[in-house]
């Protein structure tokens, strides 16, 4: 984001330009100043930044005095000065840019009003910006150029100053890194946008901008959309494999719900930041086991219908032959049971690894216990022991097929918990793992300010160290003089 900001203003307009000008530190990766008068600008703007900007909540009730914490948020300075004539030269020798720079950043000691002012906007330089370039213009035509700037062609602006202008866009592409907050969260297009929001509302409300407020707001709304965003991403995956359902076993649909289940737990990992307390990620996994549970159900729902619809058809025959009476007769319970035991077979053989196979199937056979002890009765062959005999292993059948059935449901649902425990520990890893990367990130960050604070340390003794040496020159000069210099004559008397 490049300010240019060149013209005198008003008391008014610079405090109601502050706002403005403070806009482009939340917003710019690099922060170009162009300017031709930097230093009387930026006294203006610049040496106000703790009085309209706030980095720590007052509810803390913390001073803000060190520009570390200004650094974890602010971009880097780069310094555009138009109209440049000067020789980059210093006794003698051609200096850089960034050397022009530097020397133009080096402090004055003394503590006289005069000297405190010309410190100030470069120690809020130093103190606030993590790193500083610096770019050199001359005037970009002639006079008649200038008047007619916006109208005339590329061809006509002086060499010196386009070369310089492709040299700092290429500088600008190159090391401009994606805007991150404070931590090292990098920000998008969204983020961005409720940051600006968020800043000209503070504006318009009359209160200091919060840096660590803005951020908590932030995360919030960030986290929030990630949340709904991955259980989005989870839904829409389950959705494209549904015509999958009915799965034949649990495993099955365990592996389509770990394919999805990733893809949500990338968008929420890609997105989500400064959830200190996991309180996102909580409500993350408490929705996506709610979903898992929907489709669950909807897969088991569905096959609980194709195993209906299997036993429908095989039964189709059978269900007609009993409306017509063919098994109310003599000899009919047999042939009746020979044809029952052959639609089981042929329906284990097709349905058998399905889900709801097995209860699909008990639904069934109870359904048809009425008919059956009816042909039995309606049998005149068989015995009175034969029935009870009968009766009896009817009875015994439908105890097996009903524990079959327990233990089953149980085999299912211990192997539901064992795959979901295991999912849960993949990606509460993958979570953590996310965590852990945050706290490197500011780690880094910490050392990162850490060293460019000992930089500025050193920077400091060497101008005290020059300092001194230049006192004690001064001090061996007056020793000379002193020296030099032979006593006054005694006054002339006359006697």
């Amino acid at each position: 984001m490049v300010l240019h900001w060149d013209r005198q203003l008003s008391q008014r307009q610079k405090v109601s330009g502050c706002g403005v000008f403070h806009i482009p530190l939340w917003m710019a990766i690099p922060w170009c100043f162009w300017t031709q008068r930097v230093w009387e600008m930026l006294r203006s703007y610049v040496t106000e930044l703790t009085e309209l900007i706030k980095v720590k909540s007052p509810s803390q009730n913390v001073e803000e005095n060190d520009g570390a914490d200004f650094k974890r948020f602010f971009p880097s300075f780069i310094w555009c000065v138009r109209d440049f004539t000067l020789v980059l030269e210093k006794d003698g020798k051609p200096i850089t840019e960034d050397d022009y720079l530097k020397n133009s950043l080096m402090l004055k000691t003394g503590n006289s009003r005069k000297i405190v002012e010309y410190n100030l906007p470069r120690e809020c330089i130093h103190n606030y910006f993590h790193s500083h370039k610096c770019f050199v213009f001359e005037r970009p035509a002639n006079k008649e150029g200038l008047n007619n700037l916006d109208h005339i062609p590329e061809s006509q602006l002086e060499p010196g100053f386009l070369c310089q202008t492709k040299k700092f866009l290429s500088y600008v592409y190159k090391n401009s890194k994606i805007k991150t907050l404070a931590g090292g969260y990098q920000m998008n297009g969204r983020l961005l946008g409720n940051l600006a929001v968020t800043y000209v509302e503070a504006i318009l409300s009359g209160s200091v901008p919060c840096m660590e407020n803005v951020i908590l707001t932030l995360a919030e709304l960030q986290n929030s959309r990630a949340v709904n965003d991955a259980i989005s991403k989870y839904e829409s995956k389950m959705n494209e494999k549904i015509d999958q359902f009915p799965t034949e076993t649990q495993e099955d649909f365990f592996k389509l719900h770990q394919e999805s289940k990733k893809e949500a737990v990338k968008i929420f990992k890609n997105q989500s930041f400064k959830d200190e307390n996991q309180e996102f990620q909580a409500k993350f996994l408490e929705k996506l086991e709610t979903k898992f549970n929907s489709f669950l159900k909807c897969n088991e729902e569905k096959s609980k219908k194709k195993c209906l619809e299997l036993l429908q058809n095989l039964s189709k025959t059978i269900e007609t032959e009993i409306l017509e009476g063919k098994y109310f007769r003599p000899g009919g319970y047999m042939e009746f049971m020979e044809k029952k035991t052959t639609i089981v077979d042929e329906y284990n053989k097709t349905a058998g690894g399905l889900l709801k196979a097995s209860e699909t199937l008990q639904l069934f056979l109870s359904e048809k216990t009425t008919i059956e002890r009816a042909i039995m009765q309606a049998d005149k062959t068989l015995t009175q022991k034969e029935k009870e005999l009968a009766e009896r292993e009817v009875k015994i059948k439908a105890a097996e097929m009903i524990n079959k059935l327990k233990k089953e449901n149980e085999n299912k649902i211990k192997e539901l918990l064992e795959i979901q425990k295991k999912s849960n520990e993949q990606h509460i890893e993958l979570l953590k793992k996310k965590t852990e990367e945050d706290r490197e990130n500011v780690k880094r960050e910490n050392e990162k300010l850490i060293e460019r604070k000992l930089e500025e340390m050193r920077m400091y003794d060497q101008c005290m160290t020059s300092t001194r040496e230049l006192e004690r020159e001064l001090e061996n000069f007056m020793e000379r003089m002193k020296i030099a210099s032979p006593d006054p004559p005694p006054p002339c008397t006359i006697s």
